[in-house]
């Protein structure tokens, strides 16, 4: 498969606003590389957000919470 098949687009109307490259994942979830555009800048605190919460709940389960 190719990175361009691979790739998906973060788009709002019109707008690119980042292309997600799939680097892996573990069904049902995909892990992969944001690559921002211009207009990335105004939905970048939700990616931020979503990213720091992943540590956390990786954290508790590394650790055998819930």
């Amino acid at each position: 498969m190719s990175e361009a098949e691979r790739a998906w687009l973060l788009v709002r109307g019109d707008e690119l606003l980042a292309e997600l490259v799939v680097t892996g994942g573990d069904f049902p979830w995909l892990s992969a590389e944001v690559r921002p555009a211009a207009g990335f800048a105004e939905v970048r605190p939700l990616f931020d957000d979503e990213f720091r919460w992943a540590e956390v709940i990786g954290s508790l389960l590394d650790q055998g919470g819930r």
